[in-house]
């Protein structure tokens, strides 16, 4: 029944302690960038390709004066030679400091985790170490397990922002 056509879950129930639980979630985040009563705003950083650390470090520098809670790389920014995510973290960690002292409360930067699976632990490590404070992740580019696996060990365990990104392919 795999070509049955279109398909609609109306419930869902799973069993205690399936998975790994969230250890972030809204009210995580809501506390990490200190920020209740009203809707939190995220940015992107655009556009995707073409621009140095340097150059997104002053973008986050302007966002963040402005106010932005959060914001993230956009999902189709690989690592490249002139921008991997280790760079843009180094060059944006200060500036997320620099934003945290003069107004009182963290602004989150998810950084995407791009490149082979085998690799990702590894590379979130690399970044947490480096000063990351969130990641990015296309769950259903590189399947759930890993997602799972950066959530729940305890050196890359930070908030991840899930990317939709090839999920109609799971329901349309």
């Amino acid at each position: 029944y795999s070509l049955a056509g279109p398909v609609r879950i109306v419930s869902l129930e799973l069993p205690p302690g399936y998975g790994t639980k969230c250890r972030t979630g809204f009210e995580g985040i809501r506390e990490r960038v200190k920020v209740t009563g009203r809707p939190l705003f995220m940015g992107i950083f655009k556009p995707a390709l073409g621009l140095s650390p340097d150059d997104l470090a002053r973008i986050l520098r302007e966002v963040g004066e402005a106010g932005l809670d959060l914001i993230k790389d956009d999902e189709i920014l690989p690592d490249t030679p002139a921008s991997t995510a280790l760079s843009r973290i180094k060059a944006c960690r200060p500036v997320l400091e620099e934003i945290e002292r003069a107004r009182g409360r963290a602004m989150l930067y998810a950084v995407t985790l791009s490149g082979r699976a085998d690799r990702l632990l590894e590379e979130a490590r690399r970044l947490r170490e480096a000063g990351a404070n969130a990641y990015l992740l296309s769950p259903f580019a590189y399947g759930l397990s890993v997602m799972e696996a950066l959530a729940s060990h305890p050196e890359t365990n930070l908030p991840i922002f899930a990317h939709p990104a090839m999920a109609g392919a799971l329901g349309g």
